[in-house]
């Protein structure tokens, strides 16, 4: 129901200009994908030895393929797709930027008409994305070597404190630990507006590989025509706050030094269904009191207020 986009778009985006159509991944849509945490391991080359390293990602069921799934529409909040990300704001090197995409949840009054299901499948989707984080995590705990390369020292940690508490199940229990001190980089809750508000966070690298080739793979943004034809949309550095947007990401688990957890990683597809009109500064000025020397006041007490009003 939330792909049946045409009456909406088309509001914004109806247009005589020839754009170059193109065909955005929509597949496996989240509400209706079969995925499962996966554990697969690589080597590494350190000097002349091999190193086996660790990777726990979502698969399709019964392959062993990662795969991105395309989440209902959201409403952006904060954006930013410029050409080095985030890379000038953390002082990073140009190439290991990240741009990104925070939404939440929420469909627009004219959207809400067309699509009424939207609001039901943007909660379904978060409480699924929930479910894959404690599933990586936990899976990663399960799986991964308990010592040596590749294994993860927090859960070490998480072990060693639930032999303390000394509970009748200590493995159960220290799996618990493990999961409540995990980070959830893609649902977070942030302040909006003086109101808690929960945002599915994801980012993606400014150089990644495509086809097997490093380079820079920015995001391709489209927009849907009369016919149901996609085509190709020009954006920014940002997407203006409040655009309803499709976008595909990808869990997976992590471990650093500081923290483990899960991210989402966003896809090169973007979808915009639908934006609000552009707030255009008004040219007129308004009419302020006139500049008044404070030694001059008395003098000008008497003259009428509407001599003394000039335009900015």
């Amino acid at each position: 129901m939330w792909l049946l986009w045409r009456d909406i778009v088309l509001i914004e985006f109806s247009t005589t200009k020839m754009q170059m159509q193109t065909q955005p991944k929509t597949s496996n849509k989240i509400l209706n994908a079969n995925m499962v945490p996966h554990l697969s391991e690589y080597q590494i080359k350190k000097g002349n030895k091999s190193e086996t390293r660790y990777k726990v990602s979502l698969v399709l069921e019964d392959s062993e393929i990662p795969a991105y799934f395309t989440l209902p529409a959201m409403l952006t909040q904060f954006t930013e797709f410029s050409e080095n990300g985030d890379a000038e704001k953390f002082s990073k090197n140009p190439d290991d930027g990240k741009m990104s995409a925070s939404l939440k949840l929420g469909v627009p009054d004219v959207v809400a008409r067309q699509m009424p299901t939207l609001e039901e499948d943007q909660k379904s989707a978060v409480t699924m994305l929930k479910g894959y984080h404690e599933a990586l995590v936990l899976h990663a705990f399960n799986n991964l070597p308990e010592k040596g390369s590749g294994s993860c020292s927090f859960a070490a940690k998480a072990r060693i404190q639930a032999k303390k508490e000394n509970p009748e199940d200590w493995q159960a229990r220290a799996a618990e630990i493990y999961l409540e001190k995990s980070h959830r980089g893609g649902i977070v809750e942030k302040d909006i507006d003086g109101t808690p508000t929960e945002m599915v966070v994801m980012k993606r690298k400014v150089t990644s590989y495509e086809n097997g080739e490093k380079g820079r793979y920015p995001p391709v943004f489209h927009k849907i025509d009369f016919e149901g034809k996609y085509h190709e949309l020009e954006v920014g550095d940002y997407l203006q706050r409040g655009t309803l947007v499709q976008c595909r990401a990808r869990p997976q688990f992590f471990s650093a030094p500081s923290m483990y957890g899960t991210t989402l990683t966003l896809d090169k597809d973007i979808i915009v269904v639908w934006r609000p009109k552009s707030r255009k500064r008004s040219n007129q000025s308004e009419v302020v009191p006139a500049f008044v020397d404070g030694d001059d006041e008395s003098e000008l007490e008497s003259e009428p207020v509407k001599k003394r009003a000039k335009n900015e």
